[in-house]
């Protein structure tokens, strides 16, 4: 059975096994701690709850071994049976497990993730600067594949015609130095990135102050506000060529716009996030948001460590 007191001290396979290092997932746990008293009274207090208090299963590990459960699963993405045999609980407790945890690790990692139309001051350009440098924001919108829906209206909805498979959609808005700082409700596949782009209401959030920048699947995203600058690449035109000048351009843009690759290359590494996904499409904007938050942390970890004294 994997057991923190063990595998803490192996840092390399620690860090394959739960996508943190030892002192980040310390870190993250502290808070969980702090946490967990209010989250529990949430939770034993909520109106649809059938049983009294002290009644049902108790959780066989305690909160760090069952912290190390939720980030083993959200890094490795195995099967509730091989995560059953690693942790030595059956189906139904890893359910339980995973369900608590997720809730709990949220109101942690939440807090790694702006909110641009609460924490930003629409006159305060020193402040719209140091969250977004430059004054610009980086758009991009990533699917993952998930499993075919047995309602035939539901699989014609999530059905991607540019990924020929089924799928989740996700918007994530990051600045030049790749920190995200918002994350959109997942829509599914069949949404093109545009009406995903207006119905995250990113216009609407950010400062006109803010350029935004998008891919080609953005197209006429200038039209919705014209007092907002919107940098898009240059299509090339039906039957035509795009000029060295326009080449140019869209080889500027993908310089910046490399950076929401690599992040979002970087939130893939946890396998939930990668392999098909195999669990109710409705907990997938729930998972997605905690390995934001995760990556935001990490990120600001590094910023903090590089930081002369």
């Amino acid at each position: 059975m994997i057991k923190y007191e063990e595998v803490s001290h192996r840092p390399e396979e620690f860090r394959s096994l739960t996508g943190l290092s030892v002192e980040e997932f310390d870190e993250v746990l502290h808070e969980i701690e702090q946490e967990y008293d209010a989250a529990e009274e949430e939770r034993l207090a909520r109106p649809n709850r059938r049983r009294r208090r002290g009644a049902g299963r108790k959780f066989r590990h305690d909160l760090c071994g069952r912290f190390l459960l939720f980030m083993v699963w959200l890094r490795v993405y195995p099967s509730y049976r091989v995560l059953g045999l690693l942790f030595d609980l059956d189906k139904s407790a890893i359910c339980r497990n995973l369900k608590a945890m997720a809730r709990l690790v949220q109101r942690v990692t939440s807090r790694a993730l702006p909110d641009p139309g609460t924490d930003l001051g629409e006159d305060d350009l020193e402040v719209l600067e140091q969250a977004f440098p430059g004054l610009l924001a980086i758009l991009d919108a990533t699917e993952q594949r998930i499993r075919r829906p047995k309602d035939n209206d539901t699989q014609r909805l999530h059905y991607s015609g540019r990924k020929k498979m089924h799928t989740l959609k996700t918007q994530i808005v990051v600045n030049r130095e790749g920190r995200i700082q918002q994350v959109s409700a997942s829509v599914p596949g069949s949404v093109n990135d545009l009406t995903l782009g207006r119905q995250s209401e990113v216009d609407e959030q950010l400062p006109e102050d803010i350029a935004l920048q998008g891919d080609g699947g953005y197209q006429g995203m200038h039209k919705d506000n014209p007092q907002r600058e919107v940098i898009l690449p240059q299509r090339k035109p039906r039957g035509g060529e795009l000029t060295p000048e326009q080449k140019e351009h869209n080889r500027r843009l993908s310089r910046v716009r490399v950076v929401v690759e690599h992040t979002l290359a970087h939130m893939k590494i946890f396998q939930a996030l990668y392999q098909v996904y195999r669990h109710l499409r409705g907990s997938y904007t729930l998972i997605i948001e905690i390995v934001a938050g995760l990556v935001n942390r990490h990120r600001d970890h590094q910023v903090a460590a590089t930081a002369p004294a």
